[in-house]
């Protein structure tokens, strides 16, 4: 598995955005807000930028798991105090008219220190002018 998602993150990274007329730049904007969100550990904040009941699965050497932005987001914003960020970095952005994606690796910290390095792929559809994720996948990778 890991050799699968070594070829796909070089193929991928070396793919341009493509926009086809949209700024892929405004597909991070959603995703920025729920990373503020959960630095901010506000559970409000970081459904927003998300369909309501959108699935989130995060693949663990153990399988799958799947949750709802809203048991994600009220399991985080109760679950401690520490300071957890998240960040993305060279992400690989696709849009076709109002269907969007972003894959990216990502680094979560915690109290400042890296606790772990991840692959993230949020899909996104335009509704109404405004960027909105209707779906986010997550699996762990080295740093």
């Amino acid at each position: 598995m890991h050799v699968k998602l070594i070829a796909a993150l070089a193929l991928f990274g070396t793919l341009p955005a493509t926009s086809f007329g949209q700024e892929p730049e405004d597909l991070l904007k959603p995703i920025q807000t729920f990373f503020a969100g959960i630095a901010a550990r506000n559970a409000a904040q970081m459904r927003e930028p998300f369909q309501p009941q959108a699935p989130l699965v995060f693949m663990r050497e153990t399988g799958p798991s799947q949750s709802t932005i809203e048991q994600f987001s009220d399991r985080l914003a109760t679950s401690g105090t520490t300071k957890m960020e998240e960040s993305l970095h060279d992400p690989v952005i696709r849009v076709k008219n109002d269907l969007g994606m972003v894959w990216a690796p990502t680094v979560f910290k915690i109290d400042g220190k890296i606790d772990h390095c991840a692959i993230d792929h949020f899909v996104l559809v335009k509704q109404n002018g405004k960027w909105l994720i209707t779906s986010f996948y997550n699996t762990r990778a080295a740093c």
